[in-house]
């Protein structure tokens, strides 16, 4: 599964994760947001 990685240095756009995926990644229950 995808998670969010603070330390990590790109961008969604960087790594491929454009609305679509991230939709995608919502939908199966495997997309979370970073920690404040």
């Amino acid at each position: 599964p995808w998670a969010p990685e603070p330390a990590c240095y790109l961008t969604d756009e960087e790594i491929g994760l454009d609305d679509e995926k991230k939709a995608e990644l919502q939908r199966s229950g495997e997309f979370f947001q970073l920690p404040d």
